[in-house]
C-alpha cells in the first residue's frame, strides 16, 4: 500500500492509525519508489520498510510536533497483510514521472497494490505549509501549483479576491 496526493493533508495521522493494527507494518517517510527505482529487490524493500518503522518508533512516533503514537499499537510484527509506505506527495510526483514504476512493483512484490489519497481542502493544505514553512503565501501557493499541476487556475483567482 501506498499514499499518494498532496503535502499537509493528514497522511501521517491516517498512516499511523492504519500502522496500529498487527496486520499493518507502513514506513514512516521511506521514499519506498525512490529505492524500488534503484532496482532494490523484495527482501531489501521488506527490510527498509522494518527499519524505517523501527526509527519512527525511536522518535516515539512524534514528527514535527505532532505525536503520532497509537496507545496498543503492534508495530513491526511480520508476516503482515499490509506493507507499505505514507510518503505521499514525494511518491505522487516519482509515479507521474514514472508510471513504470508501478509495473516494477507489481513483479519485485508479487502483491496487489492499494493507493490511498487523502484529500484535504487546498487551502488548508496551503495555510498549514506556509505556517510551517518560511515562505510567504505567494511561495506556498506558487510550490503547490507545481505539485498539482492543471489547477492553477483556481489557486489564481484566490489570490485576487
Amino acid at each position: 500500500m501506498f499514499f499518494i496526493g498532496y503535502w499537509r493533508s493528514g497522511h501521517t495521522a491516517l498512516a499511523a492509525v492504519l500502522n496500529g493494527h498487527p496486520d499493518v507494518l507502513l514506513a514512516h517517510e521511506l521514499d519506498f519508489f525512490r529505492w524500488l527505482a534503484l532496482g532494490l529487490e523484495k527482501p531489501h524493500l521488506i527490510r527498509l520498510i522494518q527499519e524505517r518503522d523501527r526509527w519512527f518508533e525511536g522518535r516515539g512516533r512524534r514528527w514535527e510536533s505532532y505525536d503520532y503514537n497509537v496507545p496498543g499499537g503492534s508495530y513491526e510484527q511480520l508476516p503482515v497483510r499490509v506493507l507499505g509506505d505514507k510518503m505521499a506527495a514525494v511518491t505522487t510526483q516519482r509515479i507521474a514521472g514514472n508510471i513504470g514504476l508501478l509495473d516494477t512493483l507489481r513483479k519485485e512484490m508479487s502483491l496487489s497494490l492499494r493507493a490511498i489519497n487523502v484529500v484535504r481542502n487546498p487551502y488548508d493544505n496551503i495555510a498549514t505549509a506556509c505556517r510551517k514553512s518560511s515562505m510567504t503565501l505567494n511561495e506556498t501557493i506558487d510550490s503547490y501549483e507545481k505539485v498539482v499541476g492543471g489547477r492553477r487556475a483556481r489557486c489564481r483567482q484566490s489570490r485576487r479576491g
